[in-house]
């Protein structure tokens, strides 16, 4: 089993291979990949990593697509005071960071035979291997790293003060709409595919389309005004790939109605939310939802 699965890892990563600067390597686990070498500043043990990260299926999904920005993950590289443990898949993502620089790729790519954790879920049950593509933005050192979390913290905790501060005023407006609603008394616009909706603000900047990366803060509600969940009361906008089904669908076709700096309110029937199952505790079966949206940036 081990040979079947070396070979196809050779054959996957030749077929991966052949940019310029871009080298055949192997991690110590066994694990070959590209790296493209392009940058001059390298790591040292124990150092922190930031890298964006997305992953691939053999049918050329992408399941995670992790960009620079808050969510960005970062990995601290193993030391002799701290080895780091790690187990797959993130044990060869680790290893070939080690002799990375910043800017530099990394391609790798796992047989679901090496991954059997993995290979179970219903998810990946019909895939041959998983693509996993880093980019290195950014190397510090354990004190570089507590400043900059110590200086993320604070910004945080003030964007949070000012965005809670608007949330009573969300609220009330969201009331006098779903108030309207339920009477018959709103306008509403309505697509094909039952999403209905009203414009506040169109916007002045980029139109939102599919595959474009963006930021949109929002707060939920049930048709009878019970609020879910919403981004206001944690000072940060959600942050998604538009049109790859990371979100419901009502919010894959409502996004694309606004341009940057656009807010809307979206009354999404249970087919485009969380369907006939609801998602419980508090979305009930065959819900539809009221979010009231602002789409905050658009990459």
């Amino acid at each position: 089993m081990l040979k079947r699965i070396l070979v196809c890892f050779v054959v996957i990563s030749m077929v991966a291979c052949g940019q310029k600067g871009e080298k055949e390597l192997v991690t110590p686990s066994g694990f070959p990949y590209t790296h493209a070498k392009v940058g001059t500043v390298k790591s040292n043990p124990g150092d922190f990593v930031s890298f964006t990260l997305k992953v691939e299926g053999s049918d050329d999904s992408v399941l995670q697509d992790l960009q620079e920005g808050p969510n960005m993950p970062v990995m601290q590289l193993p030391s002799p005071e701290n080895p780091q443990k790690q187990t797959l898949p993130l044990l060869p993502l680790l290893e070939a960071m080690e002799s990375a620089a910043i800017g530099d790729t990394l391609i790798i790519t796992m047989p679901m035979d090496s991954i059997p954790q993995m290979k179970s879920n219903p998810q990946f049950a019909n895939l041959e291997y998983l693509k996993y593509t880093l980019v290195l933005i950014d190397i510090k050192d354990e004190a570089a790293r507590k400043a900059a979390d110590e200086e993320l913290r604070l910004e945080r905790e003030a964007a949070m003060e000012v965005s809670k501060k608007r949330i009573p005023g969300i609220e009330k407006m969201i009331a006098t709409t779903l108030s309207d609603y339920r009477g018959g008394k709103l306008k509403t616009e309505q697509l094909d595919n039952g999403l209905k909706y009203i414009i506040h603000e169109q916007g002045l900047g980029v139109q939102a389309v599919n595959d474009d990366r963006v930021a949109v803060d929002y707060y939920g509600v049930t048709l009878e005004g019970k609020m879910f969940d919403n981004s206001f009361m944690r000072g940060a906008p959600y942050t998604f790939p538009l049109g790859k089904g990371q979100v419901i669908k009502g919010w894959d076709f409502g996004i694309p109605l606004l341009k940057e700096g656009g807010k809307a309110t979206l009354f999404i029937p249970y087919d485009l939310a969380y369907g006939e199952a609801g998602s419980p505790p508090n979305i009930g079966p065959k819900a539809e939802l009221v979010f009231y949206v602002e789409l905050v940036k658009v990459n």
